[in-house]
């Protein structure tokens, strides 16, 4: 009888120390992830960049807003893969667009991205090209904001900042987009 009590007790202490053992262990994953950069960077990395965004206005320098349906966009970034697609009426009515596959990585404090294909057409210089930009490196630093990041396309002369519900494109002296996280 002796024997089934300790038994019994054993099994009681073992329950209900487990809970908090697991806490204690989650406290220190959280707490090592926070010292971890790669490890809190991809983790965070596909809850806050993984998505379907629309362009709501551009700012021009001048303080213009344009919106839908002067200028309308979509960006998805999902697993890996970019797909981009933006239409602009310019003041003297014509159309400029760009539509946009590659992919990226988003780990170790780093954004890469490769544009597979692209067409540009009456953005950079009038008519349509599908060459993108001349690119050194496909990689750019991110740089960890309180409640959001921000990096650099490679390539690219705009900057992104990236929060919970969204991100801005800036490019110093012409505009600043607002783009709405919707997917």
């Amino acid at each position: 009888m002796n024997k089934i009590k300790i038994l019994v007790f054993f099994f009681i202490s073992l329950i209900t120390s487990v809970p908090h053992a697991l806490l204690a262990q989650n406290k220190r994953e959280k707490s090592d992830s926070h010292h971890s950069t790669q490890t809190f960077i991809t983790g965070r990395s596909k809850t806050h960049i993984d998505g379907t965004y629309e362009l709501t206005k551009r700012v021009l320098n001048n303080g213009t807003v344009l919106r839908p349906p002067t200028i309308k966009a979509l960006y998805t970034l999902f697993r890996g893969r970019i797909n981009f697609n933006l239409f602009l009426k310019k003041e003297d009515g014509t159309m400029s667009s760009e539509s946009t596959i590659g992919h990226y990585t988003f780990a170790n404090n780093q954004y890469c991205e490769w544009i597979d294909y692209t067409i540009r057409d009456n953005l950079d210089s009038a008519g349509a090209t599908y060459n993108g930009p001349v690119v050194a490196n496909h990689c750019a630093t991110v740089t960890w904001l309180k409640g959001g990041f921000s990096y650099s396309p490679p390539g690219e002369s705009v900057e992104v900042i990236f929060r919970s519900g969204g991100f801005t494109a800036k490019i110093a002296g012409e505009f600043v987009d607002y783009w709405k996280k919707v997917k």
